[in-house]
Formats: structure tokens, C-alpha cells, sequence
């Protein structure tokens, strides 16, 4: 979901668009690393794998990926540079 509204903000341009969609990925970046270093430490928590858990080794660390990517993406594409 926030894939899809960084995605939609994106696309919509424009400097708030810009930075809704740094939020967006910025928060999933986060869940994947809180959620990744938690299933390793507090395995009860995740008895059950997720997309986020392990940092995403299940789906061979692309939600690991994705969000770093995003970022790079968008700081290439900042209103600020143009």
C-alpha cells in the first residue's frame, strides 16, 4: 500500500507529491527494519514469517531493497536539484 501511494504521488508530481512519497517509502523502510531486526530478536513476536520479517530473506531481500532504492530514486529526482 504505501508503494502504491508513493507510487501515485509520484506520479502526480510536483514538490508535495515529492514528499508524501519520501514519507511513504521512509516508513516502510522503517518497518522493515524494525520488523526485521525483531523477528530475529524477539522471535515470539513473528511465529509466523511475514514480508517484513528477516529483512524480507523469504522474498530474497527485495523489501530490504525496495525502500533503499526508493530513496536513492528520490533524491535523484528532488524538486530541490531541478
Amino acid at each position: 500500500m504505501l508503494y502504491l501511494v508513493a507510487t501515485t504521488c509520484l506520479l502526480l508530481g510536483g514538490a508535495t507529491g515529492w514528499r508524501v512519497a519520501g514519507i511513504a517509502v521512509t516508513i516502510e523502510l522503517l518497518g522493515v527494519l524494525s520488523v526485521g531486526a525483531l523477528s530475529y530478536l524477539a522471535t515470539d513476536l513473528f511465529p509466523d514469517r511475514t514480508v517484513w520479517s528477516h529483512f524480507g530473506q523469504g522474498y530474497g531481500f527485495l523489501p530490504l531493497v525496495l525502500p533503499f532504492a526508493g530513496l536513492a530514486w528520490l533524491r535523484h529526482t528532488s524538486p530541490e536539484r531541478a
